[in-house]
């Protein structure tokens, strides 16, 4: 190994199965980050690059010492270089600027090919350039800001499909001409993958996917899971963001109606058209259950929210509705969690502790509150929860603090004597004349906070 060559490390690009080993569940490493991202197939070169010598000499525009001449344009100059059987790494500069490209075999006898530095976003496969010549073409093409294209075709590399499952790993090739190395053979690669499956024939499809730009999940309405996936796959190879504003459908995944009881389970996709026959779609599971109560039936209705972060949570109202459970009771009960629902209260509320606890100078309660109200003009009584907190300090009043859902408030209840039993007793009504009691669904409540905080 010559000057221009002592800093290649040989081992980093080995490992890359950018071709072999993908799956259309979203595992293909031909569509994760390029270089710079940990863990990526297509990154096992960077290891070698860092030890390669950009700056060391003894390189020329064809070659690099007494080897072979490599195949690359006018303009640029191989520094240093590493080969296996299998892979490769070659730093050059073309045109003083500085690149580094890795390739390794496919199963298929073709090199597939990525650059780290200069459009680091481009995927070639190579054909009649073995070893360090691929490496080579594809420093080539990488140094070019415009690649003489050819169109774009795009064929399955795996494919399965039934009426409630699809998986699909596809490869869309573009021929390039290689002025520089007219006997070679490129194509600038895209590839995705997808899978989809469902609990049962009429719902939305759950489906995950993954290309050069990331995995993602979403929701697919089709009719079939032979329709499913390549709208599914295409979509996440384009980029795009998706916008689920065209409709909302929601569709019974499980119905029970029998004396004195039902329950709905239902799953809402809100839609974005991808075909005429299929839809990219925002999933949302959708509960209630009704049981005969002394005074209605107790109901409840949850729907499955995302916060920003991504982390899924159940919000669940629960109230007492109708008589006795009959078909359209879950029904009703379910639309008491609409988005778009008008809540309005109808009276005052009126509270019983579900637990209370006292010390020497502090106590807790967690309290039902019944109020009567409407929804979209349906009469029901609304059940709310209300948190309760109270202390002392050594010497001086009680101060208390409330929470209902989100909203807050902190209050002197004042009588230092008094017992906190008793306080944590009477702290309640003093709340709720500071603060309404929620009503409607709601997620994780926010704990009262500490009441002494603000002394």
């Amino acid at each position: 190994m010559d000057g221009g060559e002592g800093g290649a490390n040989d081992g980093g690009s080995s490992g890359s199965n950018a071709t072999g080993g993908s799956n259309a569940t979203g595992g293909s490493n031909a569509t994760g980050g390029r270089a710079g991202g940990a863990g990526s197939g297509l990154t096992g070169g960077s290891a070698p690059v860092a030890g390669a010598s950009l700056g060391g000499g003894g390189g020329q525009a064809g070659g690099n010492g007494g080897q072979s001449p490599l195949p690359l344009p006018d303009g640029c100059e191989a520094r240093g270089r590493t080969e296996q059987d299998d892979s490769c790494t070659l730093a050059a500069f073309c045109d003083g600027t500085p690149n580094i490209a890795n390739c390794s075999r496919s199963d298929s006898g073709r090199w597939q090919c990525w650059c780290e530095l200069q459009h680091n976003d481009r995927i070639f496969e190579i054909e009649g350039a073995p070893g360090l010549e691929a490496c080579a073409v594809a420093i080539g093409l990488c140094s070019e800001d415009e690649l003489d294209l050819g169109a774009e075709v795009c064929a399955a590399r795996s494919e399965a499909s039934g009426a409630d499952e699809c998986s699909l790993d596809l490869a869309c090739s573009a021929p390039i001409s290689v002025g520089f190395a007219p006997r070679v053979q490129a194509e600038l690669m895209r590839y995705g993958t997808g899978a989809c499956g469902r609990e049962a024939t009429g719902l939305p499809f759950e489906c995950s996917c993954e290309a050069a730009s990331g995995g993602a999940t979403y929701g697919v309405v089709a009719d079939s899971g032979v329709d499913a996936c390549r709208p599914l796959v295409d979509f996440c190879m384009s980029g795009r963001e998706p916008t689920f504003d065209d409709w909302t459908e929601c569709f019974d995944a499980d119905r029970v109606t029998e004396a004195g009881f039902c329950s709905l389970h239902q799953v809402c996709a809100t839609q974005m058209r991808l075909t005429d026959d299929v839809t990219l779609a925002k999933l949302e599971k959708r509960n209630s259950n009704c049981e005969a109560g002394g005074s209605g039936n107790d109901c409840y209705c949850s729907m499955e929210l995302e916060t920003a972060s991504g982390l899924l949570y159940d919000s669940t109202f629960f109230f007492i509705f109708g008589a006795i459970p009959d078909a359209e009771t879950c029904t009703l009960a379910l639309a008491n969690c609409d988005h778009g629902a008008e809540i309005q209260v109808t009276g005052d509320p009126e509270c019983q502790p579900t637990s209370r606890s006292a010390g020497p100078d502090s106590c807790e309660a967690d309290l039902d509150c019944q109020e009567y109200a409407s929804v979209n003009g349906r009469p029901i009584v609304a059940i709310g929860r209300l948190l309760v907190n109270c202390a002392r300090p050594e010497s001086g009043a009680w101060r208390c603090s409330c929470a209902s859902n989100q909203d807050t408030t902190i209050f002197e209840l004042g009588d230092a004597e008094m017992s906190a039993w008793d306080v944590c007793g009477v702290a309640p009504e003093r709340c709720l004349e500071r603060m309404d009691l929620y009503v409607g669904p709601y997620g994780p409540f926010v704990p009262p906070p500490d009441p002494l905080a603000s002394q």
